[in-house]
């Protein structure tokens, strides 16, 4: 049975870290694209209730991709582990049991969102005129949960296996599918807002169903068939203690971020506009970073499970190179081009002069925040999630929240005081996870994963 692969234990690893963070940045945008699709096509034919609708569901949808991303971080982790092993059979025991339980909790996903989502809208305080659109959005939204679900366990067994270069093929038919069918729906149909949930959903099961095909057709160790659904006790807890974490990390990163949307909506109608089209800059940019930190944690658990930690302490360092300078370089770009990037998104003067000047303050983030990307992969890749959520709580809750207050409010900064807030919390970051990578701690997670004494 063939097994498709990349072997990331052996060859230069600057290389294997480059060649396997190029594509998922692609993905990453083409993604971003995809979350934008739906609100362009609101706005052009909706009108402002129905692009209100559509608006109101995306940070609900942010939590719910997250959350299921975090997860499908322990499934990359333990698959790659058990691959860079050699364990065929317990690799296949191992990914048949992930998508047993993917396949349970979508099933609770969708059952638990449809009845809970007049509850959520009331709780996220839906304008009146908007409230129906969105119930109709999300409730699809939810009930197709397991193509959701589904793509993002495909897209973690094919990093775990080295592979980032397929999913990014399966995300772009899924984005051009999304934008025709949101055509075809709101231009043939009167079925608005969920005409676009039906779009995003279909988008989503064609990436899910040529995932499979894929993984058949080239007769992989992984075949989705139905007579493959287990659950293993072992795998079940390692699968948990590996991606639970993660997904409460996602979380926690997700209300800190909510609370500085807060703090910004607070100035004004023109610093909640230039806040948001901020964080779209931002997003963007932290996306370089953000692949070579996934490609990072690949590459050390695929060598951790060769039991070869040198090599795999040297792709930390090389990735930790790659990201800082693409970061510098970012930083560069965003300082010099800040007008215009930000003028894609609104020609309004108050509102350009204002976004111009929280993302000069804000570019030193950049370089900051991919410093602290290549450690967070390497600690995962060791098989230790849990100190990320740490140091998440410590560094959003204790830090960034309570700096941004005393910025934005005691010393009367307001937006630009947001700004200082996320530029002071990976600063911290970088000596957090120095430190922790420093003690050798993280050694324990790896003898846990190995069915060694993490006593030792």
């Amino acid at each position: 049975m063939a097994v498709l692969q990349h072997d990331l234990t052996q060859g230069d690893p600057r290389k294997h870290i480059l060649l396997f963070a190029l594509p998922l940045v692609q993905a990453m945008i083409f993604q971003a694209m995809y979350n934008a699709v739906d609100l362009f096509f609101a706005g052009k034919y909706l009108g402002l209730s129905g692009q209100a609708a559509v608006s109101v569901c995306g940070p609900v949808m942010n939590v719910l991709l997250r959350t299921v991303n975090g997860m499908s971080i322990g499934v990359s982790i333990l698959i790659g582990r058990r691959h860079g092993m050699g364990r065929e059979e317990d690799t296949r025991q191992s990914a048949n049991t992930a998508i047993t339980l993917y396949a349970i909790g979508s099933a609770v996903l969708s059952v638990l969102g449809i009845l809970c989502t007049p509850l959520i809208l009331r709780l996220i305080q839906t304008p009146p005129q908007a409230f129906a659109g969105a119930s109709a959005y999300l409730r699809i939204v939810f009930a197709g949960s397991v193509f959701t679900m589904g793509y993002s366990l495909i897209n973690a067994l094919q990093r775990g296996f080295g592979d980032s270069k397929s999913s990014l093929y399966f995300v772009i038919i899924s984005t051009l599918v999304n934008v025709a069918l949101d055509w075809f729906f709101l231009t043939f149909t009167r079925l608005e807002a969920a005409g676009l949930a039906l779009a995003t959903v279909a988008a989503q099961a064609v990436s899910f169903l040529m995932g499979i095909a894929y993984f058949r057709k080239n007769r992989h160790v992984v075949d989705f068939r139905l007579s493959s659904f287990t659950l293993h006790k072992e795998d079940v807890r390692d699968l948990l203690s590996l991606g639970l974490p993660t997904a409460l990390q996602q979380l926690l990163l997700t209300a800190a971020q909510l609370t500085l949307s807060g703090i910004a909506n607070s100035f004004g109608l023109t610093a909640s506009t230039a806040y948001g089209i901020g964080l779209r800059i931002d997003a963007f940019a932290a996306l370089p970073a953000t692949a070579v930190g996934d490609a990072v944690s690949a590459f050390a658990s695929q060598n951790f499970g060769v039991g070869n930690e040198a090599r795999a302490v040297e792709g930390r360092k090389a990735g930790n190179r790659l990201a800082v300078s693409m970061g510098l370089v970012i930083a560069v770009l965003v300082l010099l081009l800040a007008p215009r990037l930000a003028g894609i998104f609104n020609r309004d003067p108050e509102v350009l002069a204002l976004s111009t000047t929280y993302l000069r303050w804000v570019t030193a983030l950049y370089p900051l925040m991919a410093a602290v990307q290549s450690p967070t992969g390497f600690v995962r890749g060791a098989g230790n999630t849990l100190f990320p959520v740490l140091q998440t709580v410590l560094v959003q809750y204790v830090i960034r929240l309570p700096l941004a207050f005393f910025f934005s409010y005691t010393l009367n900064l307001q937006l630009i005081g947001v700004a200082l807030a996320w530029v002071a919390a990976p600063s911290v970051s970088i000596f957090i996870y120095g430190g922790y990578i420093h003690s050798g701690h993280w050694r324990k997670s790896c003898r846990r994963l190995d069915g060694g004494d993490p006593q030792k």
